[in-house]
C-alpha cells in the first residue's frame, strides 16, 4: 500500500482570494498567522482544561474551547479550499473492525487524495494500521467517543485544525456526542457523512433513534434500494440523501482455494444484554435464550457428529458488541465445545475467503458471504424470548416479516442443523434460486470504492 505524506493545513496556499493589495496583504501576513493563533489558543485551553481539578471547571472549559473554536472555523473556512477528507470507523469498541472507512481511506492515499483516518488506540486493528502506515495522516484518540464521555472532546481537538479545508467527514459508526455531531452536520462546508458498518435490513431500532437519524447526518451511503427504502419508511429521510453505492468494502472481499471444509458461525448481539441496561435486566448472560440457545446448537449431538464425520472446521466469533458491552463475559469452551476455533471479529473478512456456509441469526455479516455466492444458514434461538427489551423485539418482529424474502430461516436447531448437513452433502451449492433472490442486494457489484470516491468527489 502506498502512503503519501500531507502537510497539515498549510497557512496561506489554497485560499479562494484574487491577488489585489488587500489580498496580498491578508495573504502575506495575517492569513499565515491564523492557523498557528488557532492552536495557541488550544494548547493554553487544553493546558487550562488539564491543570484544572474540578469536573466542573473541566465541563467548562470543554464547552468554552468548543464553541470558540466553532467560531473561529465559521469565520474563517469560506477562505479555505474544500479538498480535505475525513474518515473515521468505530471509536468505543476494542473488538470491532476498522475495515468500512478506512478501506476507503487506503483508496484516496493510493490516489493522493487529501484525507486522514481517524482511530482509537485501544482498538485491535491501531498496531496494524500502525505498521503498515507509520501513522501517516493517521490521527489518533486516546479516548473512547462513547465510555468516556467527559473527554470525548477529543476527537473535535484532534479533528479541529484539519476541518477548514474539509469537503466530507465520513463516519461508519457513531460519534456519541450531540454537540459535535450538530457541528458537523449544520456545517454548510462539510457534508457530514454515514457510510454504515452493515446494510440496515434486519434491524429497524437504530432508524428510529439519533443513531442514523436524519437530523445527525447529512447523507446515508446505501447498499440497495431495501435499505434506502428502510430508511424512507422507519426514518423519514429524504431519497436524495440516500445515494445507492454498494458496500466498499466489498472490493476487498475474495475466495481463497483451500481443501478444509469450513463452517463460519457468528450471531448478531442483543442490545437488552449491554451494561447499561443492569438495573433492568437482571438475567446474567449465561442464562439467558440467547446463550443457552447457541450453546444447545454448539453441543448438540447431530451437529457434533457433522463436524466429526465431515472432517469439517468450525470457526466461531462472537459478534464485537459482546465482547464490548457483555455483563458476563462467557466461557468459549461451555459456549462452543471442543473442536471449535474462536476467531477475532476484527478481521472477518480473512475468515469469509476460506469459509464454506455462514451460519448466523439476522446478523447483517449475511451480506458479506451472500456477495460471493457463499450459502447462509439462519438459526433464530431466542425468537420468543419476553425478557428482552422492546427494541430487540421490534428487530426480531421486523426480521420475520423478512423469511419470504431470505432461506433457509430457522427457528429449531434440528432444522437448522438437517440444512447445514444438506449443503456439506452437496458441496456448499448455493441453489441457483437462491442466487436470484440475492441480486437485488447488489446494484453494484464491480470497483465499488472507485465508484463511491467519485461519488464524493462530485459533492
Amino acid at each position: 500500500m502506498m502512503m503519501n505524506q500531507f502537510k497539515v493545513l498549510t497557512a496561506g496556499i489554497d485560499l479562494n482570494l484574487s491577488d489585489g493589495p488587500l489580498e496580498a496583504l491578508l495573504l502575506g501576513y495575517f492569513i499565515p498567522l491564523i492557523p498557528w493563533i488557532v492552536l495557541a489558543i488550544i494548547a493554553m485551553l487544553l493546558g487550562i482544561l488539564y491543570w484544572r481539578k474540578t469536573f466542573f471547571q473541566k465541563f467548562f472549559f470543554q464547552i468554552s474551547f468548543f464553541q470558540i473554536s466553532k467560531i473561529i472555523l465559521k469565520i474563517l473556512q469560506p477562505f479555505f479550499k474544500k479538498d480535505t477528507y475525513i474518515l473515521l470507523d468505530n471509536l468505543y469498541e476494542k473488538h470491532a473492525g476498522c475495515v468500512d472507512a478506512y478501506c476507503i481511506f487506503e483508496e484516496m492515499q493510493k490516489r493522493g487524495i487529501r484525507s486522514y483516518y481517524v482511530i482509537w488506540k485501544e482498538n485491535l486493528a491501531y498496531n496494524k494500521i500502525k505498521e503498515s502506515t507509520n501513522l501517516k495522516n493517521i490521527i489518533t484518540i486516546k479516548y473512547s467517543v462513547r465510555h468516556n464521555s467527559g473527554r470525548n472532546f477529543e476527537f473535535w481537538f484532534k479533528v479541529f485544525p484539519h476541518l477548514f479545508r474539509t469537503k466530507v467527514l465520513l463516519i461508519s459508526f457513531a460519534l456519541y456526542n450531540r454537540s459535535v455531531n450538530r457541528a458537523l452536520f449544520e456545517n454548510k462546508y462539510i457534508t457530514f457523512h454515514q457510510v454504515g458498518h452493515a446494510c440496515t435490513f434486519f434491524k429497524v431500532f437504530p432508524l428510529i433513534g439519533p443513531y442514523f437519524s436524519r437530523t445527525t447526518y447529512n447523507r446515508y451511503a446505501c447498499w440497495n434500494k431495501a435499505e434506502a427504502d428502510l430508511f424512507m419508511k422507519y426514518g423519514q429521510w429524504e431519497k436524495k440523501n440516500l445515494p445507492i453505492t454498494g458496500c466498499c468494502r466489498c472490493d476487498q472481499l475474495k475466495r481463497i482455494p483451500h481443501e478444509e471444509k469450513t463452517i463460519f458461525i457468528m450471531f448478531t448481539w442483543r442490545t437488552s444484554l449491554g451494561p447499561w441496561n443492569k438495573t433492568k435486566f437482571k438475567t446474567p448472560l449465561t442464562k439467558t435464550k440467547y446463550y443457552t440457545g447457541i450453546k444447545s446448537f454448539m453441543h448438540d449431538k447431530d451437529f457434533c457428529d457433522l463436524m466429526k464425520d465431515f472432517q469439517l472446521k468450525v470457526l466461531y466469533s462472537f459478534h464485537h458488541s459482546s465482547l464490548d458491552q457483555t455483563v458476563t463475559v462467557p466461557d468459549h469452551q461451555d459456549l462452543c465445545g471442543n473442536g471449535v476455533e474462536i476467531v477475532d471479529p476484527t478481521d472477518i473478512a480473512s475468515y469469509i475467503a476460506t469459509s464454506d456456509l455462514l451460519v448466523t441469526d439476522y446478523s447483517s455479516v449475511f451480506f458479506d458471504f451472500s456477495f460471493l455466492g457463499i450459502p447462509t444458514v439462519f438459526f433464530r434461538p431466542d425468537f420468543d424470548d419476553k425478557t428482552l427489551m422492546g427494541y430487540d423485539r421490534k428487530d426480531m418482529a421486523h426480521s420475520k416479516e423478512l423469511d419470504k424474502e431470505l432461506f433457509n430461516v430457522f427457528y429449531k436447531k434440528e432444522e437448522a442443523i438437517a440444512c447445514i448437513r444438506k449443503y456439506v452433502e452437496n458441496d456448499f451449492i448455493l441453489e441457483d434460486a437462491y442466487k436470484k433472490k440475492l441480486e437485488k442486494f447488489f446494484p453494484v457489484r464491480e470497483n465499488i470504492t472507485e465508484k463511491f470516491i467519485k461519488y464524493l468527489e462530485a459533492l
